[in-house]
């Protein structure tokens, strides 16, 4: 029986044009462990650059079998680098590539331990504002998996070996304060499979504060599945993009000076069909220029 690896969706990071390093912060640490947590509407100021280093592990030794029961499972832990960086190429257009390391240490059934890692694949993506008011903006991405190294036949396999397209749909806004600054960010996209498994449906958001040199918020990730995958429980290794789950996080980010933040996050599977009951938690630096 084939097996399915989790392939993240990458989502990018927030940001404006006044080069907002704590909202950014937030975002992009959202997005790093959620494995896509939200994209954000908005685009990065022209000339402007953005470059984050999130490290996230991931542990489960339960899954969610084809009816959404959780059962027991073969323990599996990962480890992912995600560097990313963005560019502002106007004021309306930001452009980003993000690869991807993992690192995946897997149970036997005999009671061993099988290992893998390496380079897996990387997002290639450009995002477009359409339309803008004050703090509001209204925005679509186009965003490319390209496969490095999946491995895809291999024991432990780190990704599979197919290329992804994804149109996304995005609108966030900010209301300030005279101390704070309360935001918000809803997403939904459409991810384009050019072999096995089938499509998908995403549905995200993320919403938050930011109180002086902290931002705080909360988000949740969720796919739907357009095909009804019946695998068995031993053989999925972690929640596959294709299949239906759900995510919650929180991610909590500090603004050490006006150009370098640093953030955690921590995020869980709580429910799906033939996915992984994974848990994640990282550690992200966020540097702006």
């Amino acid at each position: 029986m084939q097996r399915y690896r989790r392939t993240r969706r990458h989502r990018p990071a927030l940001a404006t044009g006044c080069a907002c390093l704590a909202l950014a912060t937030a975002a992009v640490t959202g997005a790093a462990w959620t494995r896509d947590a939200s994209a954000a509407a908005w685009t990065r100021a022209e000339g402007s650059s953005l470059f984050s280093v999130p490290l996230t592990f991931g542990h489960a030794e339960e899954s969610f079998d084809e009816d959404g029961n959780r059962v027991d499972r073969l323990e599996f832990e990962t480890m992912e680098v995600s560097p990313t960086y963005e560019y502002g190429v106007t004021d309306d257009l930001t452009i980003g590539v993000a690869p991807r390391y993992i690192r995946v240490e897997q149970e036997t059934a005999a009671g061993g331990t099988q290992t893998n890692e390496g380079i897996a694949d990387a997002d290639i993506y450009a995002r477009k504002n359409l339309w803008r008011e004050g703090d509001a903006a209204f925005s679509t991405q186009a965003l490319i998996k390209a496969p490095l190294q999946p491995q895809e036949d291999a024991d432990v396999p780190l990704g599979r070996d197919q290329v992804d397209a994804e149109l996304s749909l995005m609108y966030g806004n900010r209301h300030r304060a005279e101390n704070a600054t309360f935001f918000y960010n809803v997403d939904v996209g459409y991810r384009k499979r050019f072999e096995d498994p089938d499509d998908q449906v995403s549905i995200g958001g993320f919403a938050g504060w930011s109180l002086e040199r902290w931002t705080f918020l909360v988000t949740s990730d969720n796919t739907i599945g357009l095909d009804d995958p019946k695998f068995n429980t031993d053989e999925v290794l972690t929640a596959g993009r294709t299949f239906t789950r759900h995510k919650l996080g929180l991610v909590a980010s500090y603004r050490v000076t006006d150009h370098l933040s640093i953030g955690a996050n921590a995020s869980t599977t709580y429910a799906g069909e033939s996915v992984g009951a994974t848990n994640y938690y990282g550690l992200s630096a966020f540097a702006t220029w």
